[in-house]
């Protein structure tokens, strides 16, 4: 590993300072604001790092290093109102500035929408729909990770609204949840409790369309059990036709020259250009 030059010890010295330094010591050095709404501000409504700029630029070119040492500032800050008062106002802005150093932090993604919405006995949507962006963004950048999917479902649960509006997110709940098992989710019942949504939302053609592509797809034999039980709920028991094309399916598969890849690869071979 080639060594630090002088100038980015520095700039990496003042980023540690800002990212671990006390808070009070932070306050004594005017790296925030001093007054809000005329009177003196509390430890707890400060913030006390730099514009995700200006730490770029003290970082010389260490962002991840930089980003790292944020992540422990971070935690440090939730940790430390969690166990007391609760006030989390600033955690999105730690998270925000944490991946405008480094984009592809992984714990981010990973804790992050827990600790953004874990404030209280109750989640607000404001912070249920941070947490959603979130994993959105996680999922852009991992698409073959179906535990942001899995999670994103989880959270589409958590918003409150009109019946109108619960019924929209239980259906892109839904969505998620036959994502997650599209891309290869280790949990059986997943394709049977999205079917049930979609079916309690009048969706009773989508749920057995999605069920019938993760029954041809999926090589878990726990969770195509799952799905041939909930078609032949909804189907009243008529799977011939589609048991038939699921042996034609691995049968073409097991005699193809793909024969050695996974079965939904084998199928953007045999499908592609």
């Amino acid at each position: 590993m080639s060594r630090i030059p002088l100038w980015g010890r520095a700039g990496l010295f003042i980023a540690v300072l800002v990212a671990l330094a006390p808070r009070s010591a932070l306050l004594e050095l005017g790296l925030s604001n001093r007054v809000l709404g005329g009177r003196e501000i509390l430890p707890v409504e400060g913030y006390y790092l730099p514009p995700a700029g200006t730490l770029k630029a003290l970082a010389f070119g260490y962002n991840e290093l930089a980003a790292d040492l944020l992540w422990v500032r971070s935690i440090a800050y939730y940790a430390d109102h969690l166990t007391t008062d609760r006030d989390l106002r600033h955690i999105e802005r730690y998270l925000k500035t944490i991946l405008a150093l480094d984009d592809r932090f992984r714990a981010i993604y990973k804790y992050g929408p827990a600790m953004i919405t874990g404030r209280g006995t109750w989640r607000e949507n404001a912070h249920v729909l941070q947490a959603i962006e979130l994993l959105k963004r996680a999922h852009e950048l991992w698409p073959e990770d179906w535990t942001y999917p899995f999670h994103l479902a989880a959270y589409y649960l958590d918003l409150r609204g009109s019946k109108e509006q619960r019924a929209e997110w239980k259906r892109q709940s839904a969505d998620w949840i036959n994502r997650a098992a599209l891309i290869g989710a280790e949990v059986p019942w997943l394709p049977s409790l999205a079917a049930k949504f979609y079916t309690e939302q009048g969706q009773r053609d989508l749920a057995i369309r999605h069920l019938e592509e993760i029954f041809l797809t999926t090589q878990d034999p726990r969770m195509k059990e799952q799905v041939l039980h909930k078609l032949r709920e909804l189907r009243g028991g008529q799977l011939g036709e589609l048991e038939q094309a699921d042996r034609a399916l691995r049968e073409a598969w097991a005699k193809s020259p793909y024969s050695y890849v996974p079965l939904d690869l084998y199928l953007l071979l045999r499908d592609g250009p």
